[in-house]
Formats: C-alpha cells, sequence, structure tokens
C-alpha cells in the first residue's frame, strides 16, 4: 500500500512529547517513487515544540503495519541501545 498525499497515517512518537503516546497521526506532504513519506506530524502535547520533538519528517520509510515497521527497526537499530523511536510510517 502507498499512501496517497494529504492522506492521514500514524508514525512512532516519543511519548515523553506526545501526551504519553507512542504514535502520532501524521498527514502526508509528499510521497517518494521509493517507498518514502514526507509527514506532518500532528502531536499530542504543547504547542511550543520541546527540544527534539520534530513536527516535519522527511523521507521516512512507509511500511504495511506497525508490526512490519517496529520489526524493521529492530532489525537495523537492535544492536544499538537508544532512545529514538523508530523512524517509520504506517496505516491509521
Amino acid at each position: 500500500m502507498t499512501p496517497a498525499k494529504a492522506s492521514m497515517v500514524l508514525t512512532f512518537a516519543d511519548p515523553r512529547h506526545n501526551g504519553g503516546d507512542d504514535t502520532a497521526a501524521a498527514v502526508v506532504t509528499r510521497v517518494h517513487g521509493d517507498g518514502l513519506v514526507n509527514l506532518c506530524v500532528l502531536h499530542d502535547g504543547p504547542s511550543v515544540p520541546p527540544p527534539h520533538r520534530f513536527d516535519r519528517l522527511s523521507s521516512v520509510p512507509f511500511y504495511a503495519s506497525r508490526e512490519e515497521a517496529a520489526a524493521a527497526h529492530e532489525q537495523a537499530w537492535g544492536h544499538i541501545e537508544h532512545p529514538v523511536p523508530p523512524f517509520a510510517a504506517f496505516p491509521a
């Protein structure tokens, strides 16, 4: 599945900056031909973003499901200890 421009998807988010939720809604602002999308993320948090909260994401891999996105993240980064949420989008 490839999302269309202006469609709503979900992306992973840091719960500390997103009302305690680990996903946030996002609007697709561009669809690249290689399975990547640009997103405008709609966080559930303060209107003034804290440091390290990103509201615009570019070239985000789009997966068919949350599970697929999490598995790809684990495969790529599972060997490294890091607090960064997976960089991925998936259907809402």
